[in-house]
């Protein structure tokens, strides 16, 4: 169903109403030009949206822990901002652990990502492939490794 809300985001971004209530319901996974179209008519930065994207389009990723938090703050964003406080109570995690998880130097393990992507109402199996990737990356420079098998591999 339509709201003033969809027919005022799709007469800005250039898109049918109903195409709103399809992306925002999950249907749809729009195209990076509206995708980017949305995120600067709700006053997101597009570039932390872009990891989330390509990662829900199931394009190959060489993620690092700064593209996951980008997704991660995208996801937030599209939650409508909640505070970290609000987030801690939610996923059961120390406030200390959901502010890293979106600006730390560390990449969070699965299941804090997991936690925060569920408690942001989304499917924590949407960021799995960027968590993947990231993991991957992060692995690779602790051990001064470098892996030329695409994450996307291991599925």
């Amino acid at each position: 169903m339509q709201d003033d809300a969809d027919r005022t985001l799709g007469s800005e971004v250039g898109v049918d109403p109903s195409y709103i209530c399809r992306v925002v319901s999950g249907e749809r996974i729009p195209s990076w030009p509206v995708t980017r179209r949305l995120a600067l008519a709700l006053a997101a930065d597009p570039e932390e949206i872009l990891p989330l994207w390509r990662s829900a389009r199931g394009y190959d990723t060489t993620a690092g822990a700064a593209d996951l938090q980008a997704a991660l703050r995208g996801l937030r964003t599209a939650a409508a901002s909640p505070d970290t406080g609000l987030l801690a109570e939610r996923t059961q995690l120390a406030k200390g652990q959901v502010e890293d998880a979106f600006t730390g130097q560390v990449l969070p393990d699965w299941d804090t990502t997991s936690a925060i992507v569920t408690a942001l109402n989304r499917e924590p199996e949407l960021l799995r492939p960027l968590w993947i990737s990231a993991r991957a990356a992060a692995l690779a420079q602790e051990t001064g490794s470098t892996c030329t098998i695409s994450a996307g591999a291991f599925g």
